[in-house]
């Protein structure tokens, strides 16, 4: 037999639309691969090197923007019109376990916090929202100066109780307390209870006068500018933390217990139709983008190409020694050859 005849066999035996051989050939190679140690189908060091290339700003820049960012967009468009509850991933197992957990739970003492917030800061955001609060509560009392009995208020625009508060809370806290003092000192029964009163009626709204006016507050430019630095002090306080000090808040919870609890969080959350959506409506939303791209592209836009192909050239030549060592090749061969 000349070898172009065999060659043409081969061939055709190979590209048949309903080839034996061809499949025979792929359940060889499936079967090969399966039966390898991992550590011989994957070289730790050029997968560190790899991913470590591909790691820089602009890939992961890109991710971000192509993929993560509007992943995250459709999640929370998705969510929003949802009627899923939490509970709805959660297993009544897993349930019982965390409500074991909460029972026994010692929250962390985070020392790593302490600072991370300026009080000053604090102070001044805050120092504003008190004052009003107490304001409200002395335009209640029944008091000379603060319109509950109507006494009239001295001449001077901070001697009454109401303009008394409007200074600084931190400075006046203090004298408030001395000159409640002396005021209470001359009241009757009946003042007594209409101060009992107001307060006990400005109590039951004083947390929604909290909420409106510290709202109000966070909205002023002032209140911005004081949040935003709040916030980078704490981001600079984070940055300057030891990871030691952190683990040392994780070694505090049961991990055991809660490692516990995860297979059955996510056996039970995996066939919902919650995560089953999110896993389609993402794999989709990811063809769209790359679905179109060889291999070959994406590994050149990350700046990986050359040395994943050299990796991979390797480990192919590696593997199929192995593979063409077989008995199961040998025989496929002459199988594929024979007349």
């Amino acid at each position: 037999m000349s070898d172009e005849v065999l060659h043409a066999r081969i061939l055709e035996r190979l590209t048949a639309s309903d080839s034996p051989y061809r499949a025979q050939a792929s359940a060889l190679v499936v079967d090969h691969l399966l039966a390898q140690p991992l550590r011989e189908l994957v070289d730790l060091e050029e997968v560190r090197l790899l991913v470590l290339s591909a790691l820089t700003e602009e890939n992961v820049r890109r991710a971000v923007e192509q993929h993560v960012a509007p992943g995250f967009a459709r999640h929370a468009e998705a969510v929003v019109s949802s009627q899923h509850r939490v509970g709805t991933l959660v297993s009544q197992v897993a349930h019982d376990k965390l409500r074991q957990i909460a029972h026994k739970l010692q929250l962390p003492e985070a020392r790593w916090a302490q600072d991370a917030v300026d009080p000053q800061l604090v102070r001044r955001l805050l120092s504003p929202v008190w004052t009003q609060v107490l304001l409200n509560f002395a335009k209640r009392l029944p008091v000379p100066g603060a319109g509950g009995l109507g006494g009239a208020p001295s001449g001077r625009g901070g001697a009454g109780l109401g303009g008394f508060l409007t200074r600084s809370v931190q400075e006046q806290a203090e004298k408030l307390i001395d000159r409640g003092r002396s005021v209470m000192g001359g009241l009757g029964a009946e003042v007594e209870r209409r101060l009992a009163t107001a307060a006990r009626d400005f109590s039951d709204g004083a947390a929604q006068v909290f909420r409106d006016t510290l709202y109000k507050r966070l909205e002023s430019q002032e209140g911005r500018e004081l949040v935003g630095q709040i916030c980078a002090g704490a981001i600079d306080h984070v940055i300057a933390t030891r990871f030691a000090d952190l683990q040392l808040d994780l070694d505090a919870l049961p991990m055991n217990e809660l490692m516990d609890v995860l297979p059955d969080l996510i056996a039970h959350a995996a066939p919902s139709t919650f995560v089953q959506d999110i896993v389609q409506r993402e794999l989709a939303a990811w063809f769209v983008i790359d679905g179109d791209r060889t291999l070959a592209e994406l590994l050149h836009e990350a700046g990986s190409f050359d040395e994943a192909r050299d990796a991979l050239v390797r480990r192919s030549e590696q593997l199929s020694a192995g593979l063409f060592r077989t008995a199961g090749f040998a025989e496929w061969v002459t199988r594929l050859i024979a007349p």
